[in-house]
């Protein structure tokens, strides 16, 4: 290898590894939001508890105090917010955690990508089909979260890099030239023999 080469690859390293931590900047940016969402909810939640104990405490007029105090509908709200913003919270953290130490911890490995989507009037759910060569029967079938506008890859088959956790065998980020595929690692992602995947189920 000439010295031109080598100046090459470290400058092609150099851009990789600068892309990937742009990715991850941009994907804690969008856990972060994640999580204000989570803390809105059981601040409404708290809210809600707190009318129904003495609604002065959160500034109910007195004139309209007999609508919140002892309500049962306030406090059965009040609880099920609460519990809600704490799971999302929960799980937020657990599955942001563990992808950001897989991709700090471990090598990727080299796969072909095929990306998938699925929409209802709600929402546009991508999912990541991944094979060990291009002719091989797909390994794992995961949800993923692009941090990019991942529209044109549907359908096509691309080579992509693979973050895979090692405790639960499922990938964890999947990078391609675009950006990087957060996937949880969490979820049953392997497609079993007769071809059906445990997809969307965590362990």
């Amino acid at each position: 290898m000439t010295r031109a080469d080598t100046l090459a690859s470290a400058d092609e390293l150099r851009d990789a590894a600068r892309a990937m931590k742009n990715d991850i900047k941009r994907y804690k940016a969008r856990i972060v939001f994640a999580q204000l969402v989570s803390a809105g909810v059981m601040a409404f939640g708290i809210v809600a508890v707190l009318a129904y104990v003495d609604p002065a405490l959160v500034a109910v007029p007195a004139n309209q105090s007999q609508l919140y105090e002892g309500k049962t509908l306030w406090l059965l709200a009040g609880i099920l917010f609460i519990g809600l913003g704490l799971a999302f919270l929960w799980v937020s953290h657990r599955r942001s955690t563990r992808s950001l130490w897989v991709v700090a911890n471990t090598s990727p490995v080299d796969m072909f990508l095929t990306l998938g989507v699925e929409e209802d009037s709600d929402s546009t759910n991508y999912y990541a089909l991944l094979r060990d060569g291009a002719a091989a029967k797909p390994r794992w079938r995961a949800w993923v979260d692009p941090t990019f506008r991942a529209r044109a890859l549907v359908g096509r088959e691309i080579a992509a890099r693979v973050f895979v956790d090692p405790r639960s065998g499922a990938p964890a980020a999947i990078r391609v030239e675009q950006g990087v595929l957060w996937a949880n690692p969490l979820q049953r992602a392997e497609i079993e023999h007769d071809g059906k995947a445990g997809v969307g189920k965590s362990t």
